[in-house]
């Protein structure tokens, strides 16, 4: 039926409850995180919030091979189709199936897919991977389709459409996202009940946005009980806009303060996914230890993707891209909240000898005193060979990541030579690889470890390593010229913005975590 082919993508929806919560914000960041690392066929980006239509805002400076360059640009998007479009050619399909047959059902989701395919209703944005399939159309009467389009009527006259519209786009691509509509409507319970197999519930720490995404993931969970839709869904809570600078208020309305009548989000997801679920017991302390979105004021103003961001102004597992990073790290690697993902080699071996000293242990309680000297050896050869795994092989690859971060090294103080020739022939500084008459996203010194070299304003060298490198993939090493005091040429300090000094040489171990003006 299907033009795609091998493995079904997964269809995730995105819901709060409430506006406000960072849930457009959130998708954005995620798309273009599995864009960049995970989606072979791509990431296709759904708005079905209609009426509010706005995550295309956070893409609207990456629309230029659809749309062009210059001021028109944004105009030629607002023309383009999407979802609502596509879908009122689908109502006047089956309108023209079923006046031809005994009535509504007589056409199946399938034949229609057939018919109307919806490939040339979605856009592809200058995101590596990242495809867009906007609200629709924006014209003067677009309030006005929105508010008489009868999904529930189409949903009658076809029921196995949505099913078979979800399973379609999951063929064409790895992961489909989609942008809900908040509260309870027609097409938020689209989103929610007949598309996907995950849902990402964002909500913050409030009553009325946490009792309202309660009260969803229930209603979720009795349809997929009472449907026969036997796919499994999971949902994936996302506490966002959290404010690290009230940490009582923090703690209080994650784990609960009944003194001031606040029953904590923690508590809450934990009895009702025991609920939904049919759980004995559910656990989520280490889910919200490395699941919550941080409330960051700079990103109050505007629509910015955090991840596409250069230079992330705040330090490592602080910043907001790294916040994102580990929501999409359980959301993909574990089955379910309450699952943690898989361990490590080191975690397994080490869980592993914990379990064979308790056996022996046991083994030993049962033989005479003579062998308690064994016992003891067993111990201190397990404590050996634990050590050996918790201390041993972790320095072992931090050292690994420290050489292949030398060749980074290495190359940045080939490209210092061209930087300082080019400052003592011209008196300033390049500002592009151009410059020094290097291409684009330079690949001349690209190696083993190392991805690109760039030359930025006031020369500033950017050495980017490949996403594959243990600990360190895809960040980057800084050198920054400064004019020198005592003799004509440059001095450089080297430095890292994302990578921990652990594994960088102890000559860009200078404590300085931002790039600093060129000349002063």
């Amino acid at each position: 039926m299907l033009t795609g082919q091998g493995q079904l993508g997964q269809v995730i929806t995105f819901y709060s409850f409430k506006g406000g919560t960072g849930r457009s914000m959130a998708l954005a960041n995620v798309a273009c995180l599995l864009g960049e690392q995970r989606a072979k066929r791509g990431v296709l980006i759904i708005d079905w919030d209609l009426e509010a239509p706005g995550i295309d805002r956070y893409f609207a400076d990456y629309f230029h091979q659809e749309c062009g360059q210059g001021d028109s640009s944004w105009s030629r998007y607002l023309e383009k189709p999407g979802l609502l479009d596509y879908f009122e050619s689908v109502r006047n399909l089956v309108g023209a199936e079923t006046s031809s047959t005994a009535g509504p059902g007589r056409i199946s989701g399938e034949e229609l897919l057939k018919k109307l395919q919806p490939d040339a209703f979605w856009l592809k944005t200058d995101v590596e991977g990242v495809f867009l399939m906007k609200s629709g159309k924006t014209t003067d009467d677009y309030g006005k389709r929105v508010n008489t389009f009868n999904w529930e009527r189409l949903y009658e006259a076809c029921p196995t459409l949505f099913r078979a519209f979800a399973e379609y786009l999951a063929r064409q691509f790895s992961y489909v996202l989609i942008d809900s509509r908040t509260g309870v409507t027609d097409t938020s319970g689209i989103c929610t009940m007949l598309l996907p197999e995950k849902v990402v519930v964002v909500f913050t720490p409030n009553r009325q946005s946490l009792s309202g995404a309660a009260d969803f993931v229930r209603r979720v969970a009795e349809y997929r009980r009472t449907s026969d839709d036997i796919r499994p869904l999971t949902v994936y809570p996302l506490p966002s806009r959290v404010e690290p600078s009230e940490p009582e208020k923090k703690a209080d309305w994650r784990m609960s303060n009944p003194g001031r009548g606040i029953v904590g989000y923690q508590p809450t997801f934990e009895t009702l996914f025991k609920e939904v679920y049919g759980l004995k017991e559910c656990r989520l302390q280490q889910y919200f230890d490395q699941v919550q979105i941080q409330y960051l004021s700079p990103y109050s103003y505007g629509e910015e993707i955090a991840c596409l961001k250069k230079i992330d102004r705040t330090a490592g597992r602080l910043s907001l891209s790294e916040s994102y990073r580990s929501f999409l790290r359980r959301l993909m690697e574990s089955s379910a909240p309450w699952i943690e993902p898989a361990r490590s080699e080191e975690e397994v071996a080490l869980h592993e000898s914990r379990e064979r000293l308790e056996r022996a242990e046991k083994a030993l309680e049962s033989k005479s005193s003579v062998t308690k000297w064994l016992k003891v050896a067993l111990g201190v050869i397990t404590v050996f060979f634990a050590l050996i795994l918790v201390v041993a092989i972790p320095a072992y690859y931090d050292y690994s990541t420290r050489a292949q971060v030398s060749e980074a090294v290495l190359v940045g103080s080939a490209l210092k030579t061209g930087v300082s020739e080019y400052f003592l022939d011209n008196e300033k500084l390049p500002s592009s690889n151009a410059d020094l008459k290097l291409p684009a996203n330079n690949n001349e010194f690209s190696g083993r470890t190392v991805k690109s070299a760039n030359i930025g304003p006031e020369g500033i060298i950017t050495i980017t390593l490949k996403e594959d490198v243990r600990n360190v993939g895809g960040k980057d090493i800084l050198f920054i010229p400064k004019k020198s005091v005592t003799k004509s040429g440059l001095d450089w300090v080297c430095t890292s913005n994302t990578i921990e000094d652990k594994y960088l040489p102890s000559s860009c171990r200078k404590g300085l975590r931002l790039p600093q003006p060129a000349l002063s």
